[in-house]
């Protein structure tokens, strides 16, 4: 009964549920880009080395680093450089924060893994990417409105599947265009949309020609970071 709901915190489908939600629930806070909660859904850098001490030095063990900050500079490059509060009248963006996710599967097994990615799939997104025939590192440019406006997912622009699927998050903020840049938040993530990317190129119809498939391979050469 709606007298006993006190408070009511949603998140991820909330932006493609909120076009088609009952009108009751017609005045809620949408609190997506507040710089206040930018730090709510994940681990700050000051969070993993106050809670975590014993994990960071077990990690380091495990994989003979010579000190923890060898440890946290693979955590930073890994898992960590989401951003998602935005102050538009200074374009001061929140704290970055680590995908919690990502993180407590490698304090638990003690393995730098992308077991986070195996509950999730890039393969809508890259499908539309290559039928656009569009490289996701050329679509990080959106405007603010744009990013706040909610959409059925069939309806929503690429800038706004990366934003909200969780493979692009915000650089920076121009207050003159009312733009956002937006970036690929680590290699991780880079690693997992560049898979989803090259099999949605070499699953799609049409290609009939070797040539074809060949310049295709140039392509994402040139515009895909491989890893050693």
């Amino acid at each position: 009964e709606e007298s006993n709901i006190r408070l009511v915190f949603l998140t991820g489908l909330y932006k493609f549920m909120e076009l088609s939600m009952f009108s009751t629930l017609n005045n809620l806070r949408d609190i997506s880009f507040d710089i206040n909660a930018g730090s709510l859904v994940g681990y700050t850098e000051k969070e993993i080395l106050k809670y975590f001490p014993d994990h960071i030095k077990a990690l380091k063990a495990k994989h003979n680093m010579q000190d923890d900050e060898d440890v946290m500079n693979t955590l930073r490059e890994m898992y960590n450089g989401y951003r998602f509060g935005l102050n538009t009248l200074n374009g001061k963006l929140s704290d970055p924060i680590y995908n919690p996710f990502a993180i407590n599967y490698v304090f638990r097994d003690l393995q730098l893994s992308d077991n986070w990615s195996l509950s999730g799939s890039a393969s809508m997104l890259s499908a539309k990417l290559v039928a656009t025939g569009a490289h996701y590192t050329s679509l990080l440019e959106i405007s603010i409105d744009k990013l706040r406006t909610s959409y059925k997912p069939s309806d929503m622009s690429l800038q706004s599947l990366m934003y909200y699927g969780g493979y692009a998050t915000i650089d920076s903020y121009d207050k003159a265009s009312k733009k956002v840049t937006l970036k690929v938040p680590n290699s991780s993530v880079e690693k997992h949309l560049a898979d989803n990317y090259l099999a949605a190129v070499f699953s799609k119809a049409g290609l009939t020609s070797f040539d074809a498939i060949i310049q295709d391979i140039c392509d994402l050469l040139n515009q895909t970071p491989i890893a050693a």
